[in-house]
């Protein structure tokens, strides 16, 4: 007797049947001369659990597919990757196959082991005419598969214009995909069409997809899953400026922030696309708006060394040259950094400090190895010296990092008050840390001496004195607590 695939052995590879070897050889009449005079089971599976119909489906054999499905071969049955005849000649885009399947019945409705179901797949290839087909024989328009995405949102995804149309006609829906997520990307149909478009997609094809999607008078400031809206991922490509002018006459925020704090103008700087710089200071972005880390969009140029958007920032009504981020460092350390002589000339023309020291006393000619950046910061001037840290200093100056040491102490946690101290005066004083930490009611600071020679600041207080040593990255490196007598 036949050995059915249920009872195989591990281990065991079973040869090829009569049928699936005519099959491959795409013998039409031995197939019919099979199922017919010999009685070979039309529904057995072979490799991968996948039953003649499927392989024929696969091989888009139109003529062995009625054979089987005449001879009562199953359409609904499910290989090893969950796909029924029809998914298979939809994941494998044949056209002829899947066309007589869905004629013939097919389920629409199930998916596969990533639950697209037939519709996803011929929305991906932009196979109209089927995914029409399917329609009308009751495909559903909003199943969602394992990322939660619709077949219209798959289309967008990818740029499947002809699809997004038709699906659009049919009444999809273009809001989001999280419905039901375990970890949702949140994105609607105009963000998926601008990623394909940022990432390497054609364009055109993606602008005219949120076109369509803008006529449906979509909410255009929904965020993501990283707090982006549709703009931040426009403005990274020039060639969808007509995108940017669309999402932006369509009321799309302009300084919307992400979780990182970037708004579109940070990512339009920081990926050299000038011309959305400039629609986007056009529209009124604010030039001088920061991240989570105090980076202006003018530092991502900088960084970037991208002199075309450093010119447009430099150009935009209040920004200031001289912004320092999170370390103390201007748009003029980053372009020293990174070896940008344009940049360089660029911002000392629009006077920059060269002498501005970040958090750890470095000027920006201290952090470039280029001797063309060194000319350019000695050319107009004496060279940029580091300046002592002191009260009267530009950066933090030393009564401004005490205070900050009392506002983490009256948080009552010394958690707050370690990651202003260095490494070996947090172990050290810990226990001292935490007395201040602990005192009720909090102390109360009278008066401050700084001593900038020594990086030192006197405090005064009710109970006596307190003497605060900063490092030159501006840490707490000691600290002596002296009771009044």
């Amino acid at each position: 007797p036949r050995l059915s695939s249920s009872r195989v052995p591990t281990g065991y590879r079973m040869p090829p049947s009569k049928l699936f070897e005519a099959l491959h050889a795409r013998d039409a009449k031995r197939v019919k001369h099979l199922v017919s005079k010999e009685g070979c089971d039309v529904n057995e599976t072979g490799a991968g659990e996948q039953t003649a119909l499927h392989l024929a489906a696969e091989l888009d054999n139109v003529e062995c597919v009625q054979l089987l499905l005449t001879h009562g071969a199953s359409v609904g049955m499910q290989d090893g990757q969950m796909r029924t005849p029809l998914l298979a000649a939809c994941v494998g885009n044949c056209r002829h196959a899947a066309r007589a399947l869905i004629e013939a019945g097919a389920p629409l409705g199930t998916g596969d082991e990533d639950e697209n179901t037939p519709l996803h797949w011929l929305a991906l290839h932009d196979a109209v005419d089927l995914a029409k087909l399917a329609l009308e024989k009751g495909a559903p328009l909003e199943a969602l598969n394992a990322a939660v995405e619709t077949p219209l949102l798959l289309a967008a995804k990818h740029g499947r214009t002809a699809a997004v149309r038709l699906l659009l006609s049919e009444g999809a829906t273009i809001e989001r995909d999280s419905v039901g997520s375990i970890a949702p990307t949140n994105k609607t149909a105009c963000h998926f069409a601008m990623q394909y478009g940022a990432e390497g997609g054609d364009a055109a094809d993606a602008s005219a997809m949120l076109v369509e999607f803008l006529n449906k008078s979509p909410d255009v400031n929904a965020t993501d899953g990283e707090k982006r809206t549709a703009l931040h991922y426009a403005v990274v490509n020039d060639e969808l400026l007509p995108s940017v002018q669309a999402l932006l006459s369509a009321g799309a925020a302009v300084d919307q922030k992400d979780w990182a704090g970037l708004t579109p103008l940070h990512w339009a700087a920081f990926l050299g696309a000038a011309k959305n710089v400039r629609a986007l200071l056009a529209a009124g972005a604010a030039a001088q708006a920061a991240d989570h880390h105090q980076r202006t969009a003018l530092h991502r140029a900088a960084e970037r060394n991208d002199e075309e958007c450093l010119s447009a920032l430099l150009a935009a009504d209040g920004v200031s040259v001289d912004a320092t981020d999170a370390d103390g460092l201007s748009a003029l350390h980053y372009a020293a950094r990174a070896g940008g002589v344009g940049c360089v000339r660029a911002l000392l023309a629009a006077a920059a400090d060269r002498s501005l020291p970040s958090l750890a006393g470095k000027t920006a000619a201290d952090l470039t190895g280029s001797r063309e950046v060194h000319e350019a910061l000695r050319e107009s001037g004496a060279p940029g010296l580091k300046r002592a840290r002191s009260s009267s200093a530009a950066r933090l100056p030393l009564p401004d990092l005490a205070s900050k040491v009392y506002a983490a102490c009256a948080t009552r946690s010394v958690e707050s008050v370690l990651p202003l101290c260095t490494p070996s005066l947090a172990a050290q004083e810990r226990p001292a840390l935490e007395a201040l930490v602990a005192q009720s009611p909090p102390l109360a600071v009278e008066q401050m001496h700084a001593a900038s020679g020594t990086s030192t600041v006197a405090v005064e207080h009710a109970q006596g004195l307190h003497l605060l040593a900063f490092s030159e990255e501006g840490l707490l490196e000691r600290f002596c607590a002296f009771a009044r007598s």
